[in-house]
């Protein structure tokens, strides 16, 4: 074998002979067989020895000890059936993307971390049995806060945008102690720092209580300020700014909603300079071209401060200032369903964002709290199933105390709800919130004991798929410019 010769050769017949293959580095070498007699035969680059496997990082590298967090292992030398083992337990939905990429999801951690966390090792096992492994590379964590360094962030604010790039956050717009702005930044919570987003060519106009969706690699903004009806897209690698076409864009407009599909923006509702409408655009990025969405008597009735989800198909509507009502848009077909009423939460206000909070499942959509009236706050809530059109209460024994507000992410199993305000005391942040489990219709208090640290209201709020993340909104009636995550 590529001149080194084989161990324990045995011949099996006149046509067939065995032996174990000596060490050799990673190549393809021929195979040489020699008889007794000294005659011989070669056959050219027939025995391919496989490098073994390197690991060289884990992302993300931190999440919560329940497990379920899809993780990116990159590296080389990565075979179809490899295995991955956290801390010696099997990873599950293994999939290797490539030679030097694998994701996998996490499973329960053996032991429940301390306050510091719990590292453990990260080992890859290829089909022929060659392995790596990277020492502490990923750090498991129960009910764990982090805040982010003031250093380089963007400035107190509120009625901005945040999104999850899949490996940092980027913040943008808003208002501010000087008023409506055009600047941001971008975290990147490996490095634990911020660096501010471009202010030069194409960057939209001051704005806040605009829209922001993720294409997967742009964040675009639209709308917000004063009725703008124009926008940019902003390539956060490049840290650039393209803008958007106008033509037949919708009517300028704030508090509206807008979702990606996958492939396109639907804008939809909000407050225009004439009012709240019930209009709306689909913007193709592909082509920069907008069309309009149908606005008839199918529609829901106009409103602002609601919430939009796209289903996979359909784009959900529901809620809005004294709204209850909703309706499914099939962009396919340019058509409006209605969804029912029937079992569906109260109506709430908002003043430049939803007082409650709503949070979509993969397949249902969770309302929680909010404001529904002068002195009213809410702690009910109901899901519902647009496969069935029905929704069904969820249980309030040990849910966080009444507010509006607040904010909600989903986890992928779970809905976490965290601060607000109430309305007896409308100063004052709260710094409480609770985990609610869909599967067993309960919840699980979040507590931090003797200091106000995470205290915040009338902020927005993400899921980065192993831990929510929080910048700005107010803090006991003052801009904020605090960020953290919160790992369950």
């Amino acid at each position: 074998m590529g001149g080194t010769t084989c161990a324990s050769p045995t011949r099996v017949s006149a046509t067939q002979a065995t032996c174990v293959t000596p060490s050799n580095t990673a190549g393809t070498y021929d195979v040489v067989l020699t008889n007794s007699d000294t005659q011989s035969a070669t056959l050219a680059g027939a025995y391919t020895y496989q490098a073994a496997p390197t690991v060289t990082a884990v992302s993300p590298y931190v999440g919560p000890s329940e497990g379920g967090t899809t993780i990116t292992i990159t590296g080389t030398g990565f075979l179809n059936g490899a295995v991955v083992k956290i801390d010696n337990v099997s990873a599950a939905s293994v999939n290797v993307v490539s030679s030097t990429t694998i994701t996998a999801v996490t499973p329960t951690a053996l032991l429940t971390p301390g306050p510091s966390g719990s590292s453990v090792d990260v080992k890859v096992i290829n089909a022929d049995g060659q392995s790596d492994t990277k020492s502490a590379a990923y750090t498991y964590f129960t009910d764990f806060w982090y805040g982010f360094t003031p250093v380089g962030a963007p400035s107190a604010r509120e009625w901005h945008s945040l999104v999850w790039t899949g490996t940092g956050m980027v913040v943008w717009g808003g208002y501010d102690s000087l008023g409506n702005t055009n600047t941001g930044g971008q975290y990147d919570p490996v490095a634990q720092s911020w660096s501010t987003t471009s202010t030069g060519t194409n960057v939209p106009s001051a704005r806040s209580q605009h829209s922001t969706v993720w294409t997967g690699s742009e964040m675009i903004v639209w709308g917000g300020g004063n009725s703008f009806n124009d926008g940019g897209s902003y390539n956060p690698t490049s840290d650039t700014w393209t803008s958007i076409s106008t033509t037949n864009a919708p009517t300028g407009r704030s508090n509206h909603t807008a979702i990606w599909t996958g492939s396109k923006m639907i804008v939809w509702g909000g407050n225009t300079s004439g009012g709240t409408v019930n209009t709306g655009g689909i913007y193709d990025p592909q082509t920069t071209s907008w069309t309009t969405t149908l606005a008839d008597g199918t529609a829901p009735s106009a409103r602002q401060n609601h919430f939009a989800f796209w289903t996979g198909d359909k784009m959900l509507i529901w809620g809005g200032d004294g709204n209850n009502t909703g309706g499914l848009y099939d962009p396919s077909t340019d058509t409006w369903t209605s969804i029912s009423t029937t079992g569906a939460p109260m109506a709430t206000f908002g003043a430049g964002l939803p007082s409650s909070s709503a949070v979509w499942t993969g397949s249902k959509m969770i309302v929680w709290g909010g404001q529904s009236g002068p002195g009213t706050d809410l702690q009910t809530g109901a899901i519902y199933n647009p496969a069935n059109d029905t929704w069904t209460s969820i249980n309030t024994i040990g849910a966080p105390s009444a507010r509006g507000y607040h904010q909600a992410v989903w986890t992928g199993t779970k809905m976490i709800v965290w601060g607000g305000k109430s309305q007896s005391n409308p100063i004052i942040s709260l710094n409480d919130g609770g985990i609610y489990n869909l599967a067993t219709d309960s919840w699980t208090p979040i507590t931090i004991s003797g200091q106000n640290t995470w205290a915040v209201d009338t902020f927005p709020a993400l899921w980065t798929g192993c831990s929510m993340m929080f910048f700005g909104g107010l803090y006991n009636g003052s801009f904020s410019a605090i960020g953290a995550l919160y790992i369950p």
